[in-house]
């Protein structure tokens, strides 16, 4: 308050002014304050869905990457079966094969042999013949 003139003459004191701003300000910026608030509530909604949404994804990712590796593991254990069983098969027809083979030499030794003893048998008849029996 200042005195001027003779009569008391009220001045806005500077912080009452400002109190004034402050709560017409304050009064006005409710709404920017509440709606901003909203938006970062809405922001974080969207992004609990989105999160939401992207481990529900990874999820079907891993599900769709699990049923190929399966897959992959079944086809190879069916492959692994078929070389196998073809080795398998390919050792059998190659051990026949040495089998007949070798049953055809043992064949044909045992048949030399035996001509060896008829050709020993016949020597030794024709050796008593000419000796007049005295070998056999």
């Amino acid at each position: 308050m200042t005195l001027g003139a003779g009569v008391l003459q009220r001045v806005p004191d500077a912080a009452s002014k400002d109190e004034r701003v402050a709560h017409q300000d304050a009064s006005q910026r409710a709404p920017l304050v509440e709606a901003a608030i909203m938006r970062v509530l809405d922001a974080e909604r969207a992004a609990r869905v989105a999160a939401e949404a992207a481990h529900g994804q990874a999820a079907e990712r891993v599900q769709q990457a699990r049923a190929r590796a399966i897959a992959i593991a079944k086809r190879t254990e069916r492959r692994i079966r078929a070389i196998q069983a073809a080795f398998e098969q390919r050792v059998e027809a190659e051990s026949r094969a040495v089998d007949a083979e070798l049953a055809a030499l043992v064949d044909a030794e045992v048949e030399d042999a035996q001509t060896r003893l008829l050709d020993v048998d016949a020597a030794e008849k024709v050796a008593a013949e000419l000796t007049g029996g005295e070998h056999g």
